[in-house]
Order: C-alpha cells, then structure tokens, then sequence
C-alpha cells in the first residue's frame, strides 16, 4: 500500500510542478512588449505545461490514469484570451498526436475542449476580477464537467463503470489545480496591475510636478518683474510677499525689506489707517474691491494715485490668508486729468468772457446801428425835404451798409448766445411750408436784385413740425441767404419740403460756385466761408451754417450739406420722425 501510495505522489507531484513553472515563468513572459509575441510566448508556456502534465500522469487504478492537461489550456483561454490559448492548445494537441495511441483522438478533442471552456468564461465573465477565486472554482468544475461529458460521448460505458475510482478524482485535481494556477495567475495579475497603477501615477506625478514647477517659475517671473505693485498681507496686514515694484514704491531696495512689516511703519498714520479698514472690509466680506483709488503721500513725500485692486486669499483648504493686492501708479494720468480740467476750466471761463463781451459789443452796435438805419430810412422817404438823385444813393448805400452790419452784429449776439447754452427755445405743433413762405418773401428783394430764379416746391398737405418758430425762421433764412450769396445772376435757387423716410426735409439747392471738398468739412465751423478767396468776394462773417447747424442740434435735427465747386450746393435740414405731426394738412396757396 504504502509503495503505491509513494508511486502516486510522484506523478501529483510533478502536476504540481508543472502549475508551479507556470506561474513562475508568467511573469517572465508577461512583460514581452509586443502584443502579438507575448500572446505566442505565453501561448507556448501554457502549451509546455499541458505537455508537461501528459508526460507525467498520476495513475489511479491500473490502466486508468489521468492529468492535468486541462487546466493550463482552461486557464490560457480564461487569462490569455484566444490567441493565447489557440498556441497552447496548437502545441498541446500536436504533442497528443505525436503521442499516438488509441486515445489521441479524444486526447486531442479534451485539449481544445478545455481551451474552449476557458475561453467562454472569459467571455461571460467580462471582468475576471469581479468575483475573483469563485470564478476560478466555477472555471474548474466547468473543466472537470467537460472533461467528463467529452468521454463520456466518447466512451460511455467507460464512465459507468469506474465514475468512482477514476472520476471524482479528476474532479477533485482540476478543481484543485484551476484554483491553484488561477490563484496565482490571478495574484500576479494584481500584482502586474498595481505596478502599472503605480508606475502611471510616478508618471502623472512626475507630469504634475514638471507642470508645477513650471507655473511656479512663470507665477515667480510676473511676480518679480511685473512693473505694477503686487503685494500679500496676512490678516493683521504685515506684509508675506512682495514685489520689487511694491519695495521700491515703498523707498525700499529688496522685497524682503517690507516682509513682517505693516504700512504703518512706511506711510503716514492716516493713510495707513485708512488701508488697513480697507483691507478687514475686504476679509470680512469675503468680496474684491477692484480699480478704486487709493490718494496718500509716498515715504519720500511725493504726493501718489494708486489705482488699486485688493482680493481675499485663501489656501487649498479654504483657510483665509489675508489680502492679495495689485496696484498701478496713475499719478501721471491724474496730473494730466487734473491739468485738462484746469484747461476747461480756464477755456469755459475765457468762452464766458468772450461771449460776454459779444453780447455786450452787440447791445453797444445795435443803438446807434438803429439809429443810422432809422434815420436813414426817414431820409428815403423825403420826410426832411426832397433829394436829390446822388442824395439818395448815398442814403440807399447807407442804410444799406447798416442794415448788413446790424445783421452780422444781431448774428454775433445769436452765436454767443448759442455757444453759452441761453438761447429760448419754445417748442410747438407749427407749420413749416409757413415759415419757408415767410423767410422766401423777407430774400426776394435780395433774389430780384442778383437776378436769380426763385422757386418753392412745398407740398400742400404736409404735416406740422414741433419746433421752435423763430429757430426755424433763423435756419431757413441763414441757408436761403447763403444760397443767394454764392450764386451769380442767371443761376437759381430752390427750396423744397418734403417727407423722407418719416423724417421731415427742408432743402435749399442752388446752381451757385459751390464748394470744395477739402473746405467742406471746415464749412460749418463758426466764422468760416469756405475756399479763402470766397471771404475778398462776398460779405458776412461766417457764423450762418454754424447758428444753424447749433440751433438743428437743439431740435435733434442734422445739417447736410452736398456740394461739388463750381456746380452748386444743396443745404437740407432732417427733422426726426418724432417731430414729424400724425395728421396732414390741407392748404389752399
């Protein structure tokens, strides 16, 4: 007994072995890097260890022995997937074959059916790992199982009669040898994937650090290069970082001078005070406070505007730091910005002055201007006796002369009336084709004399326009008498009133000299006319397109002026649509 119990652990023994050379050498082969050899070496490894199970069969009974073949085959398909257990399945089944006997052929079957099984576990049980050794134990009695099934298609009879004997011991050593090359397997395999866990997480260590390092030497360059003041003060407003911009702006050479230290020690109580309540509102709310500016005198007495900005800082954990501040010197711009106020303070004050002195230089003028043209008028009428015919000629030249200069003064006082803002405006629904009417009656004398071709073109039903009647009659008249200024006899001047767009045009056309392009821009600017050499030919002082272009701007009104030299020009007035009245009106003339 004892002899035959010694001849049958040799050969388990061996079984043993061969599941043990297996696992030793897995790791070995597992690291081959390309995927298609590492499939045909671990292939081979589990091919030689079915080999190695089928040259040493444990004998049960004599002529009844069994092996292991099985569960190597079984477990390359379950851990190495097809290929894997094709090659081990190949080499396993060729060995069988070279074997011969009468058993090669079902040998040959059991080797592919045991590959076949732990290819399908694999595939139902997608992750190996889930329920790990339980799996293995249903692995191996699915090895067993088949095992049995396939001879007992084969050889039924056979299976009746030693199920006992023969049978449940092969049960027991698949069962057995699934669960102890599985474990192992299975072991390495959470050894192999903790090393590629750690290996990956040293490499994104590795990455992060890299990345790191890098933020901190940018952060690290703005922070110290940066021309503006950056600075952070801990809760009590010592100072644990700073830049040089921050030291320098401080009368301190290095950085490291202003670190433990508050703005008491460098700037005066007051501004001090004020930055630290500044800084605790900031904390305490937990808000920002950006762009607001901060007026103190630096340690070397320079008086400073600082536009500053100042967050609350915290760590990684959400503990509160202090106070992160960034701040850019805008002394400069502020003395600019001071400088430009005291300019307009001066340039308001000298238009005021100027405006004043023209409103009373033109009450002056208009007294005895009135009484020139006043008394010349009673001369034209003969009221002081009969004339002569050069008599009155003069006096046709005199009131003449007065009546221009009487309206180049009442144009001064109008304009600097403008400029200052006091010119009335009483706005109301009236009727514009009136007021063109009116205005073209007041220039046609100027029109008959020059020998100019008049026309109206005003619609009869046009709508009323809210605005102010006598602005209205300045605006029409200032353009119909430029208009016939520049236009020589024989030539002709139109005025049109139309709706357009919703908006109420007023146009006045003439076939006069017309105007350059490069003076038409200028044009409208006060005390301009235009080419110089218009100011030798024609009188006035310029201020007509300018009082107009004021007073449409006081009626949301624009000014456009088209003009080509030598053809003509077309001055018209748009009132917007909400000046524009809701109904039409019906006239008769």
């Amino acid at each position: 007994m004892t002899a035959s119990l010694f001849g049958m652990a040799a050969p388990v023994l061996s079984q043993i072995a061969s599941i043990a050379i297996i696992a030793a050498l897995y790791p070995l082969f597992r690291r081959v890097p390309r995927r298609w050899g590492r499939a045909i070496v671990l292939g081979s490894l589990f091919g030689v260890g079915a080999i190695a199970g089928m040259l040493m069969p444990v004998e049960i009974d004599p002529g009844f022995v069994f092996d292991l073949r099985a569960v190597p085959l079984g477990v390359a398909g379950f851990f190495g997937g097809p290929i894997v257990g094709l090659v081990a399945s190949a080499i396993a089944g060729a060995f069988r074959l070279w074997l011969g006997g009468g058993g090669a052929p079902t040998g040959i079957v059991m080797v592919f059916v045991a590959f076949l099984c732990g290819l399908s576990a694999r595939l139902w049980i997608p992750e190996r790992q889930a329920l790990r050794y339980l799996n293995l134990i249903v692995l191996g009695a699915a090895l067993a199982g088949t095992s049995i099934l396939g001879l007992w298609v084969l050889l039924p009879s056979m299976i009746m009669a030693n199920f006992m004997t023969f049978y449940l011991p092969m049960i027991a050593g698949t069962l057995i040898g699934t669960t102890l090359l599985g474990g192992l397997l299975l072991h390495e395999e959470d050894r192999i994937a903790a090393l590629v866990a750690l290996r990956r997480a040293l490499r994104k260590k590795h990455k992060l650090q890299k990345a790191l390092s890098i933020e901190r030497g940018i952060v690290r360059t703005l922070f110290e290069g940066w021309p503006e003041f950056i600075y952070l003060k801990d809760p009590d407003g010592r100072f644990l970082a700073a830049n040089a911009a921050m030291a320098a702006h401080l009368g301190r050479t290095h950085p490291d001078d202003l670190i433990g230290h508050g703005d008491d020690e460098f700037l005066k109580p007051d501004d001090a005070a004020l930055f630290r309540s500044i800084e605790r509102e900031v904390m305490e709310k937990g808000e920002g406070i950006v762009g607001y500016l901060e007026h103190f005198m630096t340690p070397s007495g320079r008086e400073c505007w600082v536009s500053s900005t100042k967050l609350p800082s915290y760590d990684d954990e959400g503990r509160l730091i202090g106070v992160l501040g960034i701040g850019r010197d805008v002394t400069p711009e502020i003395q600019v910005q001071h400088e430009l106020e005291a300019a307009k303070t001066k340039a308001e004050e000298a238009n005021r002055v100027k405006a004043a002195f023209l409103a009373n230089m033109s009450h002056e003028l208009r007294t005895p201007l009135n009484a020139v043209i006043g008394f010349s008028d009673l001369m034209q009428q003969a009221v002081v006796g009969p004339l002569t015919t050069k008599q009155r000629e003069y006096i046709a030249d005199i009131n003449g002369a007065g009546r221009a200069l009487l309206n180049m003064v009442e144009n001064l006082l109008r304009f600097s009336t403008l400029e200052a803002g006091r010119f009335p405006i009483h706005e109301d629904w009236i009727d514009a084709v009136e007021v063109i009417r009116d205005v073209g009656r007041l220039v046609r004398p100027a029109v008959e004399k020059g020998g100019i071709d008049y026309s109206e073109s005003l619609g009869r039903d046009l709508p009323l326009l809210y605005a102010d009647r006598l602005a209205l009659v300045h605006m029409v008249q200032n353009l119909l008498v430029n208009a016939v200024k520049f236009t020589a006899a024989g030539g002709s001047v139109r005025v049109e009133a139309s709706i357009v767009d919703g908006a109420f045009r007023i146009a006045v056309a003439d076939t006069g000299i017309g105007i350059s392009e490069e003076a038409l821009a200028e044009v409208m600017e006060p005390f301009a006319q235009g080419d110089d050499w218009l100011n030798k030919r024609h009188e006035g002082v310029g201020l007509g397109l300018a009082i107009t272009l004021s007073l449409a701007k006081l009626h949301d009104a624009r000014l456009v002026l088209e003009s080509r030299q030598g053809e003509g020009t077309t001055a018209s007035l748009h009132f917007p649509p909400d000046r524009v009245g809701q109904t039409s009106l019906v006239r008769t003339g």
